[in-house]
């Protein structure tokens, strides 16, 4: 009988959500360029930036493979934080 280890090791799959959602905000912040940002795309950039950060610092504090794109990630989410916050003032 196999017995499974109590522990999980980390695979890069934060990394990658962490950069998949960077990307995502980079796409609206293009969007945003060309049309200006409306109340709910202000919003989403908002939650969707933060979500690529926390996912991101996440995959670079564990023991995990994936850290260039958990770097990705973590740089389009500032990024999209700054450029939402720009939108503000």
């Amino acid at each position: 009988m196999a017995s499974h280890s109590s522990s999980v090791r980390g695979g890069p799959g934060l990394g990658i959500t962490g950069m998949i959602l960077g990307i995502v905000v980079m796409l609206t912040i293009v969007e945003a360029a060309t049309t200006g940002y409306t109340e709910d795309e202000l919003a989403g950039t908002i939650l969707l930036s933060l979500a690529a950060v926390i996912f991101s610092g996440f995959a670079l504090s564990g023991n995990r493979s994936g850290k260039g794109m958990a770097i990705s990630g973590l740089v389009m989410g500032i990024l999209g934080l700054i450029d939402t916050f720009m939108a503000l003032v």
